[in-house]
């Protein structure tokens, strides 16, 4: 696919731990999205502070040892 020029895969459906995160990106995902668990976080009434916690660990699992 790279070399017919489409873009880098990201995948986006069901991602909403950081176990997901790792496992996409060690089956050769160039990204993540998790939007709905974001939108989800987002509507609750302390929704900031877990939205931060949130964010930060699924950034966190894309630097983590697991992934190879």
């Amino acid at each position: 696919m790279k070399e017919a020029g489409a873009p880098p895969p990201v995948f986006g459906f069901g991602i909403s731990k950081p176990a997901h995160v790792q496992a996409a990106l060690a089956a050769g995902a160039a990204g993540v999205i998790s939007g709905s668990a974001i939108v989800q976080l987002a509507r609750e009434k302390e929704g900031t502070a877990r939205l931060r916690q949130f964010v930060s660990a699924m950034k966190a699992a894309t630097r983590s040892e697991l992934v190879s």
